[in-house]
């Protein structure tokens, strides 16, 4: 595909060394071979950086430097990254089909008028078993956008529509939520039938722990 347009995979990653390598070998084994996998680790401590040294494939760029939190290394993230689509995974996260990537690209490259695609997900838990297939609906209205009808780890934006930040900062939580408001009266947004990302629900997983 020598014309397609460079996808960037950007994750943010904090003391997720456990998980870590399945997100990296999820990017690595996509058969969309123009992209780049951006990771902002946040100065772990668990062994993070060993993988990120270890691992295999000359499209991941990766860096290891103290942070101001998910939303500040997804932003860092993308100004280092070069794509005209831009995917997000976080670091306990990935995708579930080899396809996926070149599914959400097909979609774009067909429709110059679609600004978000997204696809279904699937639920897992800490050893990798299927909890749940999280169907995603056709088609996005002001009601189901505002209850997210799709889970981050299954959509693709074009660069162009981020305007140099792809989340609001000031969030700790809810940043891809905001993030899809903000999205949707100025894009089209259409689904891709199939099984992009999978979401962990895992015990160390942010938005099940205290608040700090």
């Amino acid at each position: 595909m020598p014309n397609y347009p460079l996808v960037s995979i950007l994750t943010p990653s904090y003391n997720q060394a456990e998980w870590l390598i399945d997100n990296l070998q999820s990017v690595s084994n996509q058969n969309y071979q123009n992209l780049e996998h951006i990771v902002f680790d946040g100065g772990s401590t668990d062994g993070s950086v060993e993988v990120l040294k270890s691992f295999q494939d000359a499209r991941l760029k990766w860096t290891s430097e103290p942070d101001r939190g998910q939303s500040h290394a997804l932003n860092k993230a993308l100004e280092a990254s070069r794509g005209e689509i831009i995917g997000w995974i976080n670091s306990d996260d990935g995708y579930v089909d080899r396809r996926a990537v070149a599914a959400a690209v097909n979609s774009f490259v067909d429709n110059p008028d679609i600004g978000v695609v997204y696809g279904h997900t699937l639920l897992i838990n800490a050893s990798n078993e299927v909890l749940q297939v999280l169907w995603a609906p056709p088609g996005v209205t002001p009601y189901n956008c505002f209850g997210t009808p799709f889970c981050q780890p299954s959509v693709f934006i074009r660069r162009s529509l981020l305007q140099g930040r792809l989340v609001d900062e000031s969030l700790h939580y809810v940043m891809d939520h905001d993030l899809w408001r903000r999205l949707y009266g100025t894009t089209r947004f259409a689904r891709v039938n199939l099984l992009i990302g999978f979401d962990r629900q895992q015990p160390n997983r942010k938005s099940v722990l205290p608040a700090m």
